[in-house]
């Protein structure tokens, strides 16, 4: 992508945003943390537009949830890296199967506090990692967005 292409990509971003009825990010196509970005072209108009961003996946190397606390001390620990290479966002992917089981849980959990001791327990309350991931500036994504992922190298189940 050339920098004069800037203003047609631009324009392609907004009538995406109008499709998809939301705002979505559009990062400066020309510096970090963009990658690399392509543009292509129909009779000399440009059609499309592709980029690749550097961002952060968040994983959790242990099934043994951390606080709010521990999590923020360990998010500023890493946060000079994330700065170096000037990388806007920071991704956490929650498997479903894990709020549904805890919500499970923790409905049983509510209820049970509602009949034994009469407590008003709120509906529909985050579960605990959701809170959590909250306390910590991390938003949860609109319902709608569905993940895609695709690995680039292989990883070492598959290397064998």
């Amino acid at each position: 992508m050339k920098y004069e292409d800037t203003e047609a990509v631009k324009d392609l971003h907004c009538a995406m945003e109008r499709k998809v009825g939301r705002k979505l990010d559009l990062p400066d196509l020309m510096s970090e943390p963009v990658i690399a970005s392509i543009v292509g072209e129909t009779k000399d108009e440009i059609t499309h537009a592709i980029f690749i961003e550097a961002q952060i996946e968040c994983c959790s190397a242990s099934a043994n949830p951390l606080t709010a606390e521990d999590l923020k001390a360990a998010i500023e620990m890493l946060m000079p890296v994330a700065q170096g290479y000037n990388i806007q966002i920071a991704r956490c992917f929650v498997p479903t199967s894990v709020i549904n089981n805890s919500k499970t849980r923790w409905q049983l959990f509510m209820e049970w506090l509602r009949i034994t001791f009469g407590m008003r327990v709120k509906p529909n309350r985050p579960m605990p990692i959701e809170r959590t991931l909250d306390a910590v500036g991390f938003t949860k994504e609109n319902e709608t967005v569905k993940q895609f992922y695709m690995w680039l190298l292989p990883r070492d189940s598959e290397a064998q």
